[in-house]
């Protein structure tokens, strides 16, 4: 028998069955949250914080796309309704048309910086809090190597 054919152990099993319930049961409350207190989806708040982060300069929408994980169609319709609410601007690249920006509007700006401390203390409640006394760096390099071998088992096929 191979080692990748081994049994998971009844740890490994735990851990299989409880990340994508930890990640979901997250996920959840911070979309709830900013629904019910601001009118966004997670992943609207989560484009407005990255747009708010560009400098002005916007965003590419395939390149938003990846910083939200969504596919270019579902980041498009995202940016319909944030465009439709007046929270971004579409505009197009200068040297090529074809490229679409989106920027993040005054009133996107405004609506963040009210949202922002009331997630903030969700997050940190709901997922800092936890993990007291867990080492975050290592965490972080944990969840990384994670990313990185799925990335390349997608990869392989």
């Amino acid at each position: 028998m191979t080692d990748d054919l081994r049994p998971l152990s009844a740890t490994e099993e735990k851990v299989l069955r409880t990340l994508p319930e930890a990640i979901d049961a997250l996920l959840k409350a911070w979309d709830e949250d900013l629904t019910r207190r601001h009118g966004l989806s997670q992943v609207e708040y989560t484009a407005l914080r990255v747009l708010s982060e560009a400098d002005g300069q916007g965003r590419q929408l395939s390149l938003l796309a990846e910083d939200c994980l969504q596919s270019l169609s579902a980041m498009s319709r995202t940016v319909d309704r944030l465009e439709a609410r007046g929270l971004v601007e579409r505009r197009r690249g200068s040297s090529d048309r074809r490229a679409v920006r989106a920027v993040l509007a005054e009133r996107g700006a405004s609506v963040l910086k009210e949202a922002g401390p009331e997630h903030l203390r969700l997050v940190r409640r709901t997922l800092f809090d936890q993990l007291e006394g867990i080492d975050l760096s290592a965490m972080a390099e944990v969840l990384r190597r994670i990313v990185e071998g799925a990335q390349r088992a997608r990869a392989v096929r």
